[in-house]
């Protein structure tokens, strides 16, 4: 009795480590312009972007919708989009707001 005890708590104990939730999609953006920047908070909301340096390529995961914005505090829409997006010229943007699914 005590070994078929142990026998069905190992299997168990296998069992649970094999299943993994599924990976969360990250919440956030990379911007590319002179440097490489990353935002997001890995929920929606509005971030700052560094202004001195315009936005050439916007990278996100599928679940991801980015705004981008003229001024701070997401004021002064400019651009929606996501996936991959380039801008020729760079975009000079103050802010961006991701919305993610």
């Amino acid at each position: 009795m005590k070994f078929h005890s142990i026998l069905v708590f190992l299997v168990a104990s296998l069992a649970a480590g094999t299943y993994a939730a599924p990976a969360k999609t990250p919440c956030e953006i990379v911007l590319k312009g002179k440097f490489t920047h990353t935002t997001g908070s890995g929920q929606s909301g509005c971030f700052g972007t560094d202004p001195t340096d315009p936005i050439s390529m916007a990278s996100a995961p599928s679940n991801v919708v980015y705004k981008f914005y003229s001024g701070e505090n997401c004021k002064g829409l400019i651009f929606t989009g996501s996936g991959v997006n380039s801008f020729t010229p760079p975009l000079q943007t103050k802010s961006t707001r991701l919305i993610c699914s």
